[in-house]
């Protein structure tokens, strides 16, 4: 059998509908599409979970050692490409006594200004960073 004619009879089966080539075509297009969504839609949930991730604060990195981080040093990490912030963190071995439970006092932490950075916070002065929860409720004195 020569190629012409295995072609022309292949035309033939399509005109006549006996290959069913419309309902196979419509199949596959239907498969092929499902396939292209759901591979769209775990990409939008991938990236959607990965700014989760990273606002949440799981990627930030700490690094423990007492007495032996220069907060100089670490505030200069944050010129590495691929940090967006950072910044040290030391105890001042003070606390801090809140009026409504006198009993429970709260730990002092010096930081570098890079800090609240990492922490999301907006303080371009020296200050004192405080949770909103504390704040709303709580009056602080010192001890």
């Amino acid at each position: 059998m020569r190629m012409a004619s295995l072609f022309r009879e292949a035309v033939r089966d399509v005109l006549t509908g006996a290959g069913r080539t419309i309902l196979f075509a419509m199949l596959a297009a239907a498969a092929l599409g499902g396939i292209v969504v759901t591979d769209a839609l775990t990409t939008v949930r991938i990236i959607d979970e990965a700014h989760k991730y990273k606002s949440s604060g799981a990627a930030v990195l700490t690094i423990a050692s007492t007495g032996h981080v220069n907060g100089e040093a670490c505030e200069a990490l944050d010129d590495v490409p691929g940090i967006e912030a950072a910044g040290a963190l030391r105890n001042t071995n003070t606390t801090l006594a809140l009026t409504l439970l006198p009993s429970a006092p709260l730990p002092l932490f010096e930081s570098t200004h890079g800090l609240s950075a990492v922490l999301g916070t907006n303080a371009n002065n020296a200050g004192v960073l405080v949770p909103d929860a504390v704040l709303k409720g709580v009056c602080c004195t010192d001890r």
